[in-house]
């Protein structure tokens, strides 16, 4: 099952763009700050916290879609 479930997400993160991928990995898999994120990327801070708030929201509808929250 928490295979499944690692497949199914890993699919919903595809769909989002190059730069919305790139901040939640860095974000959430390499457990970076927005900060840090920031200085690496040369992305405004405020751009990094809203691309990041923004890429949660349309994963959450990507799987809402896709029928995987009840």
């Amino acid at each position: 099952e928490a295979e499944e479930k690692t497949k199914i997400l890993r699919s919903a993160i595809r769909k989002l763009n190059k730069t919305e991928r790139n901040i939640l990995i860095r974000y959430y898999y390499y457990n970076q700050s927005t900060k840090q994120i920031s200085e690496e990327t040369g992305i405004n801070i405020e751009t990094v916290k809203s691309k990041l708030n923004r890429s949660r929201k349309k994963l959450k509808d990507i799987l809402n879609i896709g029928g995987y929250f009840k």
